[in-house]
């Protein structure tokens, strides 16, 4: 994708005409995906590098906090990165209050040489500042978080292919989307959480298309056998062949594509809000595209590939192509049949 220069006028005081040209610069955003046991998910950004787009030794930038050295290694030598310091490195973001398209900036407008670009890549903290906390924990406070552990965080970080070209006088904004309930882990055996990161990169500028609706109980019990406590809407590329939740890998496992072979992996996810029906859900934000939205119910483990049940929206038929703005996608759920 090329991007072209972005023009902006301000307000206030003074007179004189005339324009400045906008700076070439970059805009990161992190948001995310729920994810159910956690109340809190605290991660450390501490470096961010872009790597050009032919694959060469030279052409880096490296994004490090203001007085200090990069941490990996391309960086060190001045003749194949160029090294930018920044006051908004490192940053800890709580990423379970990001859901249902909120975000915060880790970086904004900060300068990019203009050039061709094909990887960014984030580099995560496995210290204090990285840690999660229990729904099970006497309260979301900091004195009751774990470590997190990280095996890739500092080896190789956290990398998103995303090629893109950046003229001079121009900006591009980029949202990369985590999602918790595929990147962490429980482990039983060492009583700990382990994220092998899975994150989305979406172009901020077009990604405008989200889905909303509403689930309605209509059991002749409520709540029964059906409790939408276990719900949450899933978001699938396309038309899945076999519609998957969670992906199992082992707890030393660094291989990114160990969840490829079992079943097809949710793009989206958003929970249930409201504590009687209707319930309400907003998704994240997506490019426009085919996507298929299904309501998966059923107690889902975040160490476990579990069956869940999987409802069709009420009215729409999936494969929906979805539209700039909120699509609204409602389900309903009714006694099984016998």
């Amino acid at each position: 994708m090329v991007f072209t220069a972005l023009t902006a006028s301000c307000g206030g005081g003074g007179g004189g005409g005339g324009g400045t040209a906008t700076p070439t610069g970059l805009t990161l955003r992190i948001t995310d995906a729920p994810v159910d046991d956690l109340c809190k998910v605290h991660v450390k950004f501490t470096e961010v590098i872009l790597e050009p787009a032919d694959g060469g030794t030279s052409g880096k930038v490296c994004y490090v906090p203001t007085g200090t050295v990069p941490s990996f290694p391309a960086c060190l030598n001045s003749n194949e990165a160029t090294v930018i310091e920044t006051a908004a490195l490192p940053q800890q973001i709580e990423l379970t209050s990001l859901d249902q398209g909120s975000s915060v900036a880790l970086l904004d407008q900060e300068t990019l040489p203009p050039g061709e670009y094909s990887q960014i890549k984030l580099l995560i903290s496995e210290d204090a500042d990285t840690f999660v906390i229990r729904n099970t924990a006497p309260s979301c406070e900091v004195q009751h978080g774990e470590n997190l552990r990280i095996p890739s965080s500092l080896q190789t970080g956290l990398k998103l292919n995303v090629d893109f070209t950046l003229a001079a006088n121009s900006l591009v904004d980029f949202t990369i989307d985590f999602d918790l309930g595929k990147s962490i882990k429980y482990f039983k055996n060492s009583d700990s959480y382990q994220m092998n990161p899975t994150a989305t990169i979406i172009d901020t500028l077009i990604a405008d298309t989200q889905f909303d609706g509403t689930v309605t109980d209509s059991q002749t019990t409520p709540e029964t056998p059906i409790d939408p406590a276990t719900c949450k809407v899933y978001v699938y590329q396309g038309s899945p062949a076999q519609p998957d939740d969670n992906c199992v890998i082992s707890e030393d496992s660094l291989d990114p594509t160990a969840c490829d072979l079992i079943g097809d992996q949710p793009y989206k996810s958003a929970d249930l809000i409201g504590s009687v029906s209707p319930y309400n859900f907003t998704t994240g934000y997506m490019e426009d595209g085919d996507y298929t939205v299904l309501l998966a119910c059923g107690e889902d483990n975040t160490d476990l590939d579990d069956d869940l049940t999987f409802i069709n929206p009420s009215v729409s038929i999936n494969p929906i192509t979805a539209a700039p703005g909120l699509n609204t996608v409602d389900f309903v759920i009714v006694d099984p049949t016998p």
